[in-house]
């Protein structure tokens, strides 16, 4: 279902790479040396229109606090901040790309299926576009139905998934099989409060469960030592979003982010 990562193989993606480019090219140097892994870069995506185009661009905002137009395009300017060309230049081509959708300047109708667009033009096959909203993802396959998605939740339960995203409704259940929209479920189980279900049958094999009961695929969030990514490994996941081991590329690293 994924075709970038073949059976017997564990995607390993390298969260908020795609932000920073010094650890981009890094991974570039890492890509096709590991036989059990197969290396994905993830990354957030923001917008904002500039004489009636969209600018898309690398940056994780703070909550319910996205960058105004004029302080994307300082950033832009002064290179505190990169375009999504600048991950889609050739000597990347090998990478495949996890592209979180966050938010931006103009109406997502109109700008995520022009980054779908774009994305499919120079990574056809190497991606997939993640989110913690529904509607979102409708606006992806609408624009494309041959592009993977992933809902971004902690919570699975008993059939149903929790969304948390800053839509009307902001919380609320779904069937995870009446989301035609959503292809993969990335869930983050250790480090999530739905551990507190526990004693009603929650636990990381019961998500595995009810996420392949569904037909889709499980993608784990939320890695951060070797044990964790251990346990993510010989479960059903075929990928896992590991936030350790960043030392391997470059130490000390910058911030992803401007400050």
């Amino acid at each position: 279902m994924i075709p970038f990562i073949p059976d017997g193989r564990f995607g390993w993606i390298h969260h908020r790479f795609l932000n920073n480019l010094e650890w981009l090219d890094a991974l570039t140097t890492h890509i096709g040396k590991r036989r059990d892994f197969v290396d994905l870069a993830e990354g957030d995506v923001c917008w904002f229109r500039e004489g009636g185009e969209y600018v898309f661009y690398m940056w994780h905002p703070k909550v319910l606090s996205p960058l105004r137009p004029p302080e994307a395009r300082a950033g832009l300017e002064s290179g505190e901040l990169h375009r999504l060309e600048d991950i889609l230049d050739e000597k990347y081509a090998r990478i495949p790309f996890v592209v979180e959708l966050k938010a931006g300047d103009g109406p997502e109708e109109e700008a995520i299926p022009e980054l779908v667009s774009r994305l499919q033009s120079h990574r056809p096959g190497l991606f997939w576009i993640d989110s913690f909203s529904p509607g979102q993802l409708a606006l992806v396959k609408q624009a494309s139905a041959s592009a993977l998605t992933s809902l971004h939740t902690r919570l699975v339960f008993r059939g149903t998934v929790l969304k948390t995203a800053f839509e009307l409704p902001p919380i609320s259940l779904a069937r995870l099989a009446k989301l035609p929209q959503v292809d993969i479920v990335t869930a983050t189980y250790k480090h999530s409060l739905a551990r507190s279900l526990r004693p009603f049958g929650h636990t990381i094999d019961s998500v595995h469960r009810d996420v392949r009961k569904s037909g889709k695929q499980l993608s784990m969030g939320g890695i951060y030592s070797h044990d964790e990514l251990d346990l993510v490994r010989r479960s059903f996941a075929v990928a896992g979003n590991v936030r350790f081991d960043l030392d391997r590329f470059r130490s000390p690293l910058p911030s992803p982010n401007p400050t």
